[in-house]
C-alpha cells in the first residue's frame, strides 16, 4: 500500500493569477495464491485566478501597443479612466474587474485482475475510469465611459456573468491471455491476444448574460439581459481485437508480429472497421559470433520494421451528422434560432493509414569499465493515405471548414546519435551525446479537383497549406512582384506592386535539429546540461507585423523615415534599375508635394500602414534557434551521514529550465519560433516563454 500527497501552489507571470492544486493517491495491491488484486484511487482538486482573455483583447498584446516611452506602472489605478490612450482598455482595469475562476476536480480510479493460469499462461483484466469536472466563471463588471472622445466613442462595458459546466467521462478496458513458452532450449514464444474497449461522454452546459442589476453580485439570478445558453453532449466508443507474436533464437535473433482491428464510433458506419499489421525483426552479430567482440569493438545490433497504423484522432464524435447549433432565443414565441455547424465532413470520410519502414543500427566501442563510445542511427521511410485534414472552403456554401481525406503524402527521416564518455574514474565521470536528426514530409496528392488545400488560414492572406509536389507545410501569402532580374517592381508613386496570387514564402519545418546532452560527476557532486539547435525553417510574426504598422520596428526608422528609394527596384514598365522614384514620396495626409522635410512623419506613416504591412513577405522571419534547455546541479549525501539519519538516501538539487535562447538578428525578439504553432504561424495567443528555476530535496527512509 502507498498513500501520497501532493500540494502545489503556483503564481502565474500575470499579476493576480495563481493554481492551487491539490493530490490525493492511494496504490494497493495483494497476491492471493494465484490471483493478483491491484487498485489505484486518485483524486485531484485544481482552482485557478486568472485574467479572462476569452472576450477581451489579449493583455500581451495590449502591452506591446504601448508605445516605448510610456511609463506603464504609472497608470496602475485600475480605472479605465485612467489610462495612457483612449482607444483601448486598461490592463489593469481588466486585471481587477474581467476574471476567470475554474476549479477542476479529477477521479482516477482503476483496478487490474491477473491470474495464473499456469507457468506459462496468464490472463490479465485491467479497468479504468477517468471523470474530469470543469466548473468555470466568467466575472466582468461593467464600466461607464463618462469621457467619451470624438475619436474614440463610447467605450462603456457591459457587465457579464458565465458559468461553464463540463463533465468528460472515459472508461478504459483491456483484457489480455499471455503466452510465454520455451519452445526448446534455443527457442522462445511469447504472445498474446487481446480485446479492448474505450467508451468516452463529454456534457457541457453554459449559462450567462449580461447587465447585473446589483454591481459585483454574481449570479444567474442578477442578470437583467436575455440569458445565453449552450449545450454540448458527445459520445465516442472504440472496440478493439489484437495480437502479438513474439520469437527469439538463441538470445541474438528475435521476430516480432502484430495485427489489430480497430471499430471506431466517429466513421461513417461503413467505414468503421480498419486493420493495420506490423512486423520486425532483431539481431545481434555480437552475440551470434563472439569472435566479433573485442576491447576496440564490444556489440552490435541491428533492426527493421513495418507498421501500419490506422487512426480517426483528427474526426470528433457526431461530426459526420448536420449538427444544428442554437444561440438566440425569442421567449413567449415558441421558436428558435438554428444554424449549421461551421465544419462539414465528407460523409464517406475514411480513417488515416500511415505505413512506415524504420531500420536501426546500435554500436558500443572500447569497453574500459563499460562502453566508451556509442553510436544509434534510425531512418525510416512513410507514407499516409487518406490523411484527414480541415481545410478552408467557401463561406458561401454555408460553411467555413470541411474535413476531407486529402490524397497522400511520404514521409523519410534520419537519427544519429553519438555517445561518449572520455573520462571514467571512482571519483570522477564524464559523459555525453550529440544528436542530428531530420525530418521530411512530402504531399503527394491533395485532391482529384485540386492540387493545393489550405490547412490553417487567418483573418489576413498568410495562411499554411499542403501543396503537392512541395514540402508540408508551406506557408504562402502575399508577396513582392519582380521582374526577371529579380529587381521590385514599383508604381509610379514609389509604392512596390503587390502579386496578384499567393507566393510561396517558406516552409515551417526544420532542415535539421543537433541536439547535445553532458552530464558530470564529481564525487557526490552531479551536473548536467541539454539543449538544442534547429535551422533550415520559417514562421510569420503577427507581433512584427503589428509593430511595423505602429512604427516601432527596425525597418520602420531606415532613412530616419524619410522618402527612399526601394532598393533593388525598378518602375512599373520603365525595364531599368530605379534611381529616382521614392518610396512614398506623395503619400501623406498633407497631399502630394508637402514638403517631407516639415513633415517626415506622414510620408513613414502611410507608407508603413498603408503599402509595407499589407506584404505577407516581410513577416516571414527566420525560425532559427539555439536553445540551452536545461541546466542542473544536485548532491548526496555521505552514506555515513544518510546512515546518521536513518535515512536510504539524501539528495539536494537545483535546476533552471529555458536557460538560454539565442535568436537571429532578424528575429529580435519579436516571437520564440516555437511559440508560432504547428504551421508556423505566430501571433500574440501565447506570452513569452518562462525560464523556471527549482530547488529539490529529495529523501528517502
Amino acid at each position: 500500500m502507498n498513500l501520497s500527497y501532493l500540494r502545489q501552489d503556483t503564481e502565474g507571470v500575470i499579476p493576480n493569477s495563481e493554481l492551487i492544486k491539490n493530490n490525493l493517491s492511494l496504490t494497493t495491491g495483494r497476491k492471493i495464491n494465484k490471483l493478483t488484486v491491484r487498485g489505484i484511487a486518485r483524486y485531484t482538486e485544481e482552482k485557478t485566478s486568472d485574467v479572462n482573455l476569452t472576450n477581451t483583447t489579449n493583455l500581451y498584446q495590449r502591452l506591446s501597443n504601448t508605445p516605448g516611452n510610456v511609463p506603464v506602472e504609472a497608470f496602475d489605478s485600475g480605472s479605465n479612466d485612467d489610462h495612457w490612450t483612449i482607444y483601448d482598455d486598461s490592463p489593469y482595469w481588466t486585471l481587477k474587474n474581467d476574471r476567470r475562476l475554474g476549479r477542476r476536480r479529477i477521479v482516477d480510479l482503476s483496478g487490474e485482475l491477473m491470474y495464473e493460469i499456469n507457468d506459462n499462461i496468464n490472463t490479465v483484466l485491467r479497468s479504468s475510469i477517468r471523470n474530469v469536472q470543469d466548473d468555470d466563471q466568467i466575472r466582468r463588471n461593467g464600466y461607464t465611459d463618462n469621457i467619451q472622445w470624438p475619436a474614440s466613442g463610447d467605450r462603456s462595458i457591459r457587465s457579464f456573468y458565465q458559468i461553464d459546466n463540463d463533465n468528460d467521462r472515459k472508461i478504459y478496458t483491456d483484457l489480455l491471455v499471455n503466452f510465454d513458452y520455451n519452445l526448446t532450449d534455443d527457442v522462445t514464444f511469447k504472445s498474446n491476444v487481446g480485446f479492448n474497449a474505450t467508451d468516452s461522454r463529454y456534457s457541457r452546459q453554459v449559462n450567462g448574460g449580461f447587465d447585473l442589476a446589483i454591481p459585483g453580485f454574481f449570479h444567474l439570478s442578477n442578470i437583467t439581459s436575455l440569458p445565453e445558453f449552450f449545450e454540448q453532449n458527445f459520445r465516442k466508443r472504440t472496440a478493439s481485437v489484437f495480437a502479438q507474436v513474439d520469437l527469439g533464437y538463441k538470445d541474438y535473433l528475435f521476430l516480432n508480429a502484430t495485427g489489430r482491428n480497430d471499430w471506431n464510433s466517429v466513421l461513417p458506419e461503413a467505414n468503421r472497421s480498419f486493420f493495420y499489421p506490423s512486423v520486425g525483426a532483431a539481431f545481434i552479430p555480437t552475440k551470434a559470433f563472439p569472435n566479433m567482440k573485442s576491447k576496440l569493438f564490444h556489440k552490435a545490433k541491428v533492426s527493421a520494421s513495418y507498421v501500419k497504423t490506422g487512426n480517426a484522432s483528427a474526426l470528433d464524435p457526431h461530426q459526420v451528422s448536420t449538427v444544428a447549433l442554437n444561440d438566440t432565443f425569442y421567449p413567449g414565441t415558441g421558436q428558435v434560432s438554428l444554424y449549421g455547424q461551421g465544419t462539414i465532413v465528407d460523409q464517406n470520410i475514411k480513417n488515416e493509414f500511415v505505413n512506415s519502414f524504420e531500420a536501426n543500427i546500435n554500436l558500443e566501442f572500447l569497453n574500459i569499465r563499460g562502453p566508451r563510445i556509442t553510436l544509434d542511427a534510425s531512418t525510416s521511410f512513410g507514407k499516409n493515405t487518406n490523411q484527414i485534414l480541415n481545410i478552408s472552403s467557401s463561406s458561401t456554401i454555408g460553411y467555413n471548414n470541411a474535413l476531407i481525406n486529402v490524397g497522400a503524402t511520404s514521409s523519410n527521416s534520419l537519427e544519429i546519435d553519438l555517445g561518449f564518455t572520455p573520462v571514467k574514474t571512482e571519483n570522477f565521470e564524464l559523459n555525453g551525446r550529440i544528436g542530428y536528426s531530420t525530418f521530411k514530409t512530402v504531399v503527394d496528392k491533395v485532391t482529384d479537383q485540386s492540387d493545393r488545400v489550405e490547412v490553417q488560414g487567418t483573418t489576413g492572406t498568410i495562411g499554411a497549406y499542403a501543396v503537392e509536389g512541395e514540402e508540408f507545410p508551406l506557408l504562402m501569402g502575399s508577396g513582392y512582384v519582380r521582374d526577371d532580374e529579380g529587381r521590385v517592381v514599383i508604381d509610379a508613386n514609389g509604392n512596390p506592386v503587390n502579386e496578384s496570387t499567393l507566393k510561396v514564402l517558406g516552409k515551417a519545418t526544420p532542415d535539421y535539429i543537433l541536439n547535445f546532452g553532458l552530464n558530470a560527476r564529481y564525487k557526490n557532486f552531479r551536473f548536467a546540461a541539454v539543449g538544442d539547435y534547429r535551422t533550415g525553417h520559417v514562421f510569420y510574426s503577427g507581433i512584427k507585423r503589428q509593430l511595423a504598422s505602429q512604427g516601432r520596428t527596425i525597418e520602420t526608422v531606415n532613412n530616419d523615415r524619410l522618402p527612399f528609394i526601394f532598393p533593388n527596384s525598378t518602375v512599373q514598365g520603365s525595364g531599368v534599375t530605379n534611381t529616382t522614384v521614392e518610396t512614398a514620396a506623395a503619400g501623406g495626409p498633407f497631399g502630394p508635394g508637402s514638403d517631407p522635410f516639415i513633415h517626415p512623419y506622414n510620408f513613414a506613416y502611410d507608407y508603413y500602414t498603408g503599402n509595407y504591412v499589407n506584404f505577407d513577405e516581410n513577416f516571414i522571419t527566420d525560425a532559427t534557434a539555439f536553445k540551452l534547455r536545461e541546466v542542473s546541479l544536485s548532491y548526496d549525501l555521505p552514506s555515513k551521514f544518510i546512515d546518521t539519519l536513518n535515512l536510504s538516501r539524501f539528495n539536494i538539487g537545483v535546476s533552471a529550465r529555458n536557460v538560454l535562447t539565442i535568436l537571429p538578428k532578424e528575429n529580435r525578439d519579436y516571437t520564440d519560433p516555437e511559440f508560432a504553432g504547428r504551421y508556423g504561424i505566430g501571433g500574440y495567443g501565447i506570452t513569452p516563454p518562462t525560464r523556471f528555476y527549482t530547488v529539490q530535496v529529495n529523501f528517502a527512509f
